[in-house]
């Protein structure tokens, strides 16, 4: 098998135990246990909350720090045949994130990059699922090779490079007619001060009858409140009992 050619600048990891060009099939645990980084209590261990969890093995030995990160880290790059970029050598490229979609590669977890040659490369912490992902990619770059990244990294990147598109899709998810985007136009100003003058007006000919009708507005909507608090605790109370009821119990 060809070795990769080598990406960017790489995260110095230390020299491993075994040769680093593992079989792609050999399972991180096994790998860890040959190159005696985990002891065999601890792999179980993490075997059984992964499954518990249903999160990635490395998740878990990285949060328990059952393993150096470094050595965690060695032996993924060993499993995906592959080498860490630091996150100071993610280079976007602009181009294929659009052909994405910035929003669409947050989700994914993934960040086009290129290196020094100009190769574009899919930067991901989610190596795992790569293969899945690859399913939901544009044709042109599905089959990209795939380096290993921090994922806040990742998002930093697109947050700094993809501001305007985000900030765009964000402000646009909700429509226009179910939201407050138009709020200006549909209320002008001149409404509002239309409405400010003739309260004004109000209580400069009729204060008193002006301040007894607002009192007594405010009077009837906090009784009707707490009409509907009354409602909704007897409701409460009625399904209470018929639950109690239905077992053979007495409140």
């Amino acid at each position: 098998m060809a070795q990769p050619r080598p990406a960017l600048r790489l995260v110095p990891t230390p020299p491993p135990a075994v040769p680093s060009r593992a079989p792609l099939h050999r399972s991180l645990g096994t790998l860890l246990l040959e190159r005696d980084q985990i002891s065999p209590q601890d792999l179980f261990h993490a075997r059984a909350l992964q499954r518990r969890q249903d999160v990635p093995l490395w998740h878990i030995l990285r949060a328990r720090r059952m393993v150096a990160p470094a050595a965690l880290q060695a032996a993924r790059e060993a499993i995906h045949n592959t080498s860490t970029v630091a996150a100071e050598d993610l280079h976007p490229c602009a181009d294929s994130i659009a052909l994405i979609g910035a929003a669409r590669c947050l989700k994914l977890g993934l960040l086009p990059v290129r290196d020094l040659d100009h190769t574009l490369w899919l930067a991901t912490d989610r190596a795992e699922a790569m293969e899945r992902t690859r399913r939901h990619l544009p044709e042109a770059l599905a089959d990209l090779p795939m380096v290993l990244a921090d994922e806040d990294a990742l998002q930093n990147v697109l947050a700094v490079h993809e501001v305007a598109a985000l900030t765009h899709q964000a402000e646009t998810r909700v429509r226009a007619e179910e939201s407050c985007r138009t709020w200006q136009s549909r209320f002008p100003l001149f409404k509002i001060a239309a409405g400010l003058g003739i309260a004004t007006a109000l209580f400069a000919t009729a204060p008193v009858l002006t301040f007894a009708t607002l009192v007594l507005i405010a009077l009837v909507t906090l009784l009707a409140n707490i009409a509907l608090k009354i409602a909704a605790g007897v409701i409460a109370l009625r399904k209470d009992a018929d639950c109690y009821g239905s077992h053979g119990l007495t409140i």
